[in-house]
């Protein structure tokens, strides 16, 4: 069984609910790690540059406001046995995740699935699936109104192929998917 020891939380604190951050405390709590809570403020576009003067002040305030929610978030689950950090990051969501997860050596992302201004008709969202693409750990998507633990985890294997390589990239995605399903 692989220990996580480095968790990132990638959430939406315009949410209601952070059923992300509920699973990724409980994981923590399990392998001892520490928790890092971000979430992401995209540049403000340059036509926003252009007809506000006061940009920089207002995108400095809601960068504030997402650091008070996710300090607010954070200490819902304040526990002493585990390290709980936030962080808000700026600029393109997917890209600024993946970033993190190189700058701080992350060996799992749980992050919503879809966030609040979403404009997927499918289950997933465009941050969503650009992580499953990109990102160098483990990604777990949580739906943003999940209410009970997943029954159910997939994991893609590729068994059509014979070569060590393969088997051993079979072997670690199989044995971190039973990870996630243990308790």
């Amino acid at each position: 069984m692989k220990k996580f020891k480095n968790i990132l939380v990638a959430t939406d604190s315009r949410l209601d609910s952070h059923p992300a951050v509920e699973d990724a405390i409980r994981l923590a709590l399990k392998h001892g790690a520490s928790v890092t809570i971000v979430d992401v403020v995209p540049e403000p576009s340059w036509i926003a540059r252009q007809v506000t003067g006061e940009i920089d002040h207002l995108y400095d305030l809601e960068i504030q406001e997402k650091l008070e929610k996710l300090k607010w978030l954070a200490q819902g689950f304040d526990e002493p046995t585990i390290d709980v950090n936030t962080k808000v990051l700026r600029g393109k969501t997917s890209l600024e995740i993946v970033r993190q997860v190189l700058r701080d050596g992350h060996d799992l992302v749980v992050a919503v699935a879809k966030g609040a201004g979403s404009k997927s008709q499918t289950a997933f969202g465009r941050t969503a699936r650009r992580l499953l693409r990109t990102c160098p750990c483990v990604v777990w998507l949580v739906a943003p109104n999940a209410s009970v633990r997943p029954k159910h985890v997939a994991a893609c294997l590729d068994v059509a192929n014979d070569s060590p390589t393969d088997q051993e990239l079979n072997d670690k995605v199989y044995s971190l998917a039973t990870t996630l399903c243990e308790d």
